[in-house]
């Protein structure tokens, strides 16, 4: 064989086909890969929550029982020392707990826009207020606009009826109204729903119409398409309130 042959380089017609084989090759997998991507990060994040919800567990072995404050009020939007994330700092560092990798750069809640932040307003994990963490704010007990159950505060672990149907933590979103952030991730609030409300549930689109939710048992669930499943229906609606109630009530004023 002579040195000019061996030498031959690729034709303009194979590397034609080499590019267009590539070409098909990244069209097909493309999608796989973007798949795993988006899977990768519930996970992640459905670990995290998992950290979250054993670190509860274990303050509330720690502290007779009860389930910690989700906040004391004041100023929360600096820091998150007077919330129940500082609860759990004895149980796991800040940088094992993490945050959501599904956050990444500005996110869009609906209609609002926010950066994260390891503050109260911009963490994007919320603890079950309503039921487990009530407020010790003396104006933020009682009931609210009639839904005849009460904000609870100093919740036990024995009160809650099913750990493992009740929500602890979850993803979470800042509260909305009409497009504007009003911060205050750590919180989610059950009955805040509503167009004329602010949007305080658990975050429906960070994971590909999906969140990350824990439970009292301390497992944790995907949940797609939340809007419909756990997240307070915008219109108003109070379905699904045995999921957020520690005492599992299905309807209101049982």
């Amino acid at each position: 064989m002579s040195t000019r042959q061996k030498g031959r380089g690729f034709t303009l017609v194979e590397l034609l086909v080499v590019i267009a084989i590539i070409g098909i090759l990244l069209t097909i997998l493309s999608p796989s890969v973007r798949r795993m991507h988006v899977l990768s990060k519930r996970v992640i994040c459905c670990n995290n929550l998992h950290q979250y919800a054993i670190a509860l567990l274990a303050y509330t072995a720690d502290h007779q029982n009860i389930f910690p404050t989700c906040h004391g009020g004041g100023q929360i939007d600096q820091n998150v020392e007077n919330t129940w994330l500082s609860a759990v700092y004895a149980y796991g560092s800040r940088e094992r707990l993490g945050r959501c990798p599904a956050i990444e750069g500005k996110q869009i809640d609906y209609g609002a826009q926010w950066d994260w932040a390891w503050t109260g307003h911009h963490n994007g994990y919320g603890y079950n207020m309503w039921f487990l963490g009530g407020s010790h704010q003396l104006n933020r007990q009682g009931e609210l606009d009639g839904t005849n159950i009460p904000m609870y505060r100093d919740t036990r672990m024995s009160e809650v009826m099913e750990p493992g149907l009740c929500l602890m933590v979850a993803d979470s979103n800042v509260k909305t109204s009409g497009g504007a952030d009003y911060g205050c991730t750590i919180s989610l609030f059950w009955p805040y729903a509503g167009p004329d409300r602010y949007r305080e549930g658990v975050a429906g689109v960070r994971h590909e119409n999906a969140g990350s939710t824990g439970y009292v048992d301390g497992h944790t669930e995907l949940i797609e398409d939340p809007d419909n499943n756990i997240n307070p229906p915008y219109c108003g609606a109070r379905k699904y309130l045995e999921i957020w109630d520690h005492r599992q009530r299905i309807e209101l004023g049982k």
